[in-house]
């Protein structure tokens, strides 16, 4: 008797658009964990966190499952090359914040490379593993669209709350607590935090109707693979780069010692992990 299969076990749906290539390009690029021991830990276990989330947001089947473990390890293989030089950035903002040679030209320049290079680490996962999405059966479509719908609606709510108040846990993640003027730097770009998140909703929005097409009209991989590629490459818009990079060029002339001790033990801390990343047998 052939058994069917069941989705694995999950515990709280975290949904992605074009979720493998999201997952993992985020999770490689930024680990914004709050201690130095934790952040090890979490690097240590990557290609399990990557693997958590992407499963849970498409409901994977224990094949489907066994097979992204496998490629989620091949894949963190391949990318540890690009470790040393991160750490040589890492290096370089160092010696620019201790010798206050930062610049509104080298912080743009800086935010397009970390763009470009999610942006192409995103597009090879879909690329080589678009299948997954691709290949969902209607049981998993419908868990997947539900979690989809549910994130939507946690985007709306956060537009209906104070904005600012999620900004400023984010920056505070790397300066520490904000002074005074960075508080009103953020203040400053209210306005522009409220349009991107905006446009973010609405971009789900529109990948999630075209996504739900193509499932009905049971379209090619090819189809999947073309509508992923152009949801990546409009993540990042040249304009809002712009705005974007002024507003961390003013929080950077408004840094204290304070700020720029935590700063800098952010950096060590992102080094090590590093380390462990190169060190680390996936």
């Amino acid at each position: 008797m052939k058994i069917k299969q069941q989705p694995i076990a999950k515990t709280r749906r975290t949904n992605y658009n074009t979720p493998m290539a999201k997952s993992i390009a985020y999770s490689f690029i930024l680990f914004t964990m709050s201690s130095c021991w934790l952040g090890n830990l979490m690097v240590k276990n990557l290609d399990t966190i990557i693997s958590v989330k992407v499963s849970n947001s498409l409901e994977l089947f224990y094949k489907q499952k066994m097979k992204l473990d496998q490629d989620i390890d091949k894949f963190l293989k391949q990318k540890k090359h690009l470790a040393p030089m991160v750490k040589k950035r890492i290096e370089q903002y160092n010696k620019q914040l201790s010798n206050n040679t930062i610049t509104l030209p080298k912080i743009e320049a800086e935010i397009v490379f970390w763009q470009n290079l999610y942006t192409e680490i995103a597009l090879e996962v879909i690329n080589k593993h678009i299948d997954y999405l691709a290949n969902l059966k209607p049981g998993q479509q419908k868990g997947y669209f539900k979690s989809y719908k549910e994130r939507n609606e946690e985007i709306k709510e956060e537009l209906e709350e104070d904005i600012l108040e999620k900004q400023t846990e984010k920056f505070e993640r790397f300066f520490g607590e904000l002074n005074p003027g960075m508080v009103k730097v953020l203040k400053k770009n209210k306005a522009f935090f409220e349009a991107r998140l905006q446009a973010y909703l609405a971009r789900r929005k529109d990948f999630k109707t075209k996504l739900e097409n193509l499932y009905k009209n049971e379209a090619q991989v090819d189809q999947f693979k073309e509508l992923s590629i152009k949801y990546i490459k409009e993540r990042f818009d040249p304009e809002a780069t712009k705005v974007y990079s002024k507003l961390i060029f003013d929080l950077v002339k408004n840094l204290k010692q304070e700020q720029i001790n935590e700063l800098e033990k952010n950096f060590s801390k992102y080094e090590s992990w590093l380390n462990v990343f190169e060190s680390t047998q996936y």
